[in-house]
């Protein structure tokens, strides 16, 4: 239990430093370029971030499944993955090319694209080292590749941004730069076991990754797709300053979806190599906490939201007010999913989010088509509402029924959900 605990503290820690200083970027990117800037910026970044969920054939969660549970010898799934993201990323840089000059109608300037497409193949390193950390248990080191970039990132983006005013050019480029530095920290873990050798190779091995793999990639591309889709249909529906308005709300979110996010991922690890059937326990103390949790949090938020706004962002920004509010409804929802997920996605069952989000993302986007003409940006929060709440409750109930655990077991609150509470308290202090 003590171990438990220390791993969930390494994790929530590493989670909300690296969301902390992510929301810190987003507040000097936001008063540095104002909504409209803003809103250019989360077009610019969706478009690669988006086709890489789909893109990599669910090349990290296939790694943890497949090395944590010791299916191939670790040198051969090794130079099958390397050979396999080098072919994805020019496959990928591609499309995100001719996306950006079609139905973006050169909105962006080629430097932007350029710059924003090199997140492929840094993203593609990164993703496949974390898969071969998470599988050999290493949380520590797969934190570190998160919150490092992201504290190079924010020294990066005060630079340019605030001190040297690059605007747009700024941003991504801070972005990118601290994407590239910490490739040579994963290049440094991953050589001390692994050849960076294409000579392993094995397309029997790569055809068995991908048999898996492509079944995360569909899930995390319709699970991505769920949370960003707005970014990509307001573009014909709204202005580049009501999607810089709209993004505000989406980071907000964000945060706070690390703390049910960050219980997921020590799931996630665990259940890769672990078969108890204590763990659906385990998972439905994780909801009842983090919701109980979450609910105190957004109830706050809900009445400090006009200040919080004004405070951060500053007076532009203050039509974001009312988005925030109403995506608060669907963040606290959604909580379901963020944990079963994970527990689901470790014993190799990803189609699951694939069957439930697949006619969420249908909605969102009729709802977005239907609310965002007649009530705008405030018609796209609530499109997002009906999807989360519709798909967190879909995965509560399938969690239910998989797992054989009633709705009632697992929303009634114990004593030893309060212990465990002040375990990890206690443990934190200690720490």
């Amino acid at each position: 239990m003590i171990e438990s605990l220390k791993t969930a503290i390494n994790v929530i820690l590493s989670k909300f430093s690296t969301y902390l200083i992510n929301f810190i970027v987003s507040v000097i990117i936001a008063r540095e370029l104002g909504p409209e800037g803003r809103g250019i910026y989360a077009s610019i970044i969706f478009l690669p971030s988006l086709m890489l969920s789909l893109g990599e054939l669910g090349i990290t969660q296939s790694i943890v499944y497949h090395h944590g549970r010791k299916i191939i010898p670790k040198q051969i799934l090794f130079s099958s993955v390397l050979s396999l993201i080098s072919t994805l990323s020019v496959i990928l840089i591609s499309i995100c090319l001719i996306l950006y000059n079609t139905y973006y109608a050169k909105d962006f300037q080629i430097s932007w694209q350029l710059i924003a497409i090199l997140q492929i193949p840094i993203s593609l390193f990164l993703r496949m080292s974390g898969g071969f950390f998470l599988g050999e248990g290493k949380i520590g080191v797969y934190n570190k590749i998160s919150w490092i970039p992201a504290l190079i990132n924010l020294i990066l983006s005060f630079v340019l941004l605030t001190l040297f005013k690059f605007g747009i050019s700024g941003a991504l480029s801070a972005w990118i730069l601290s994407q590239l530095l910490i490739v040579s920290y994963g290049i440094k873990k991953i050589s001390a076991n692994y050849s960076f050798s294409f000579k392993g190779a094995n397309f029997r091995t790569t055809i068995t990754l991908l048999k898996m793999g492509i079944v995360y990639a569909i899930s995390l591309f319709i699970i991505q797709a769920n949370y960003r889709i707005d970014i990509f249909v307001l573009k014909k529906l709204v202005s580049y300053e009501d999607i810089g308005y709209y993004s505000i709300g989406i980071s907000l979110s964000e945060i706070l979806w690390q703390i049910p996010a960050s219980i997921g991922l020590v799931i996630l690890s665990k259940t890769a190599t672990s078969f108890s059937e204590k763990q659906k326990y385990v998972i439905a103390k994780a909801i009842r906490v983090s919701l109980l949790l979450l609910a105190f949090i957004c109830t706050i938020m809900y009445f400090i939201m006009p200040y919080f706004i004004e405070i951060i962002y500053g007076k532009s920004f203050l039509r974001s007010i009312s988005i925030n509010r109403i995506l608060l409804i669907g963040v606290l929802i959604f909580t379901f999913f963020k944990i079963v997920n994970s527990r689901f996605a470790g014993l190799g069952k990803p189609y699951y989010a694939i069957i439930i989000f697949t006619p969420c993302i249908a909605l969102k986007i009729l709802g977005n088509i239907l609310l965002v003409p007649k009530y705008g940006i405030e018609g796209a929060a609530w499109a997002a509402n009906i999807s989360y709440i519709i798909g967190g409750t879909a995965m509560l109930i399938l969690f239910s029924k998989t797992e054989k655990i009633s709705i009632k077991e697992i929303f009634i609150f114990k004593k030893d959900d309060f212990k465990e509470i002040i375990q990890l308290v206690n443990a934190f202090i200690k720490k």
